[in-house]
């Protein structure tokens, strides 16, 4: 890990996940790295911070990703949920004796065609003039919750969906993010009544996600030693630093820095920063934590 100052305002981070630079003035940031472009605005004085995420380099290669997958074989539904676990995909549809349905149809498989060009604003649009027709079509409201919650990263808009979803057809792969939505509308204690409904086999492959997000909202509501026992216990022995171990490293720091333990803070923000310089606000969570000394 290394940072080169290239003047007043910008720096150059080298780090093992890549090169990034960074700039800005007091409050204000900018970051291009490896995983895209983020800016981060911070309130001086308040410790309180908001990063977003202008452009995703992550994002492209998924797409393309999905279209090298679609180029070699041709189906007839199209996938909107890459998890290797949980398979979801919108269906084009046949005529149907209803009236009703054959308009639903109509706006079904224009979706499709608007999602297949990454056009998912329009896409919603249609799936939601579908929704006109067919308003207790389960299989629509599914689509319309899962494109405002990964595309378009409208929370709300996608908890309405869900919360009108016939409550049997649920897994646990739509419990969680159902959970996750009530933690991004700041809702925290349904999504922490939601996480503690699941119960996840001993080594699931969602099992990490489930503890730091439950973990996120226990940070939320000021629940810090209960976060830092979570948390610890996710990360355990595990020493490949995948993403949702850096994830769970960064909220531990964050959790250890709240509770006053500048030290142990500072040791999981390192771990994070040696592999990703631009993970989140790190940065400024660093800055944060050497005035704390």
């Amino acid at each position: 890990m290394a940072s080169i100052r290239l003047g007043k305002f910008l720096r150059l981070n080298l780090s093992s996940s890549g090169v990034n630079l960074s700039g800005g003035i007091k409050g204000f940031r900018l970051s291009i790295g490896p995983r895209g472009i983020k800016q981060t605005v911070t309130v001086p004085g308040t410790g309180r911070r908001s990063t977003k995420t202008i452009f995703s380099f992550k994002k492209k290669k998924q797409i393309e990703k999905k279209k090298s997958i679609k180029s070699k074989t041709k189906i007839k539904t199209v996938p909107i949920i890459e998890d290797e676990d949980l398979t979801l995909r919108m269906s084009r549809r046949g005529f149907s004796a209803s009236n009703k349905a054959n308009k639903a149809r109509k706006h079904v498989n224009e979706a499709i065609d608007f999602y297949e060009e990454e056009a998912y604003s329009e896409s919603l649009r249609s799936l939601e003039e579908a929704s006109e027709y067919l308003p207790d079509d389960d299989e629509i409201k599914v689509y319309i919750a899962v494109i405002n919650y990964l595309y378009i990263e409208d929370y709300q808009s996608a908890l309405e969906q869900f919360e009108r979803l016939d409550k049997t057809i649920f897994d646990d792969d739509m419990l969680l993010a159902m959970a996750d939505c009530y933690y991004e509308v700041k809702a925290y204690e349904k999504s922490i009544e939601l996480l503690e409904g699941i119960k996840l086999p001993k080594g699931d492959d969602d099992e990490m996600d489930h503890k730091t997000l439950l973990a996120k909202n226990h940070i939320a509501i000021s629940h810090y030693e209960l976060a830092v026992e979570l948390l610890k216990i996710n990360i355990g022995r595990k020493r490949k630093m995948t993403e949702e171990l850096i994830e769970a490293h960064y909220y531990l720091g964050i959790a250890y820095m709240h509770s006053g333990n500048i030290e142990k803070a500072k040791k999981e923000m390192v771990k994070v920063y040696s592999e990703d310089s631009e993970y989140e606000d790190i940065d400024e969570v660093m800055k944060d934590l050497a005035f704390m000394e």
